[in-house]
C-alpha cells in the first residue's frame, strides 16, 4: 500500500457515489476535506492516506459503485432536483447555443427542464447519455442533442438515463 497524504482525499466523491449504504438516500452524500457525510442518516467516515474510506460500509469506491447499481428501484424511485445551464449543440454547423439556466427534477421516469426551456422527458426517450469532466450531461431527445452543464448529481442522473429502468 503506498500513502497518498492530503487534505482533500474525499472532495468530490459525491460525484460517483450517489446512494448512502446505510439508509439508502438518493444525492445525500457531501465530502469536504477528507470527510464523507450523509446528510440524511448523519453517517460519517473519512478517506485515509491510502485511500481507503472509513465509517462507512465499503472501504472503496469500486465495491460502494458496484453496490450502487444493484439499487436501480431505490434510485428510479428517487426525487432528484438540481439546476444548470442548458446548451443546444448542432453537428452539421459545429455550433453550440447557449439556451440558459434550467431547474431539473427528476421522478418516477420523467425528467423535466423548467426555465429557459421547458421540457417533459421520458427517460425511456433519452439517447446517447454521457457525462463528462464529473458534472457535464449530454443527451439526445426527438433528434436534438442537448448538453447541461449541471450544478449536482451527474452521477445519479446518467445512472438513470443509462439504464431507462
Amino acid at each position: 500500500m503506498i500513502k497518498r497524504p492530503g487534505k482533500k482525499l474525499a472532495e468530490g466523491i459525491e460525484n460517483v457515489l450517489y446512494i448512502c449504504p446505510h439508509c439508502e438516500s438518493v444525492n445525500t452524500l457531501e465530502s469536504k476535506g477528507n470527510v464523507i457525510s450523509c446528510n440524511h442518516c448523519n453517517t460519517e467516515g473519512y478517506m485515509d492516506e491510502y485511500g481507503l474510506i472509513n465509517g462507512f460500509k465499503f472501504t472503496n469506491p469500486i465495491e460502494w459503485d458496484q453496490w450502487q447499481r444493484d439499487k436501480k428501484e431505490v434510485l428510479y424511485n428517487a426525487v432528484i432536483d438540481t439546476s444548470g445551464k442548458l446548451s443546444k449543440i448542432s453537428f452539421e454547423n459545429d455550433l453550440e447555443e447557449l439556451i440558459g439556466e434550467v431547474n431539473i427534477h427528476y421522478e418516477k421516469g420523467i425528467l423535466t427542464l423548467s426555465g429557459a426551456k421547458n421540457l417533459n422527458m421520458l427517460i425511456k426517450d433519452m439517447y446517447n447519455p454521457v457525462i463528462t469532466l464529473r458534472r457535464d450531461f449530454s443527451f439526445t431527445y426527438n433528434d436534438v442533442y442537448y448538453y447541461i452543464k449541471l450544478d449536482a448529481f451527474g452521477a445519479s442522473l446518467l445512472r438513470l438515463v443509462q439504464d431507462k429502468y
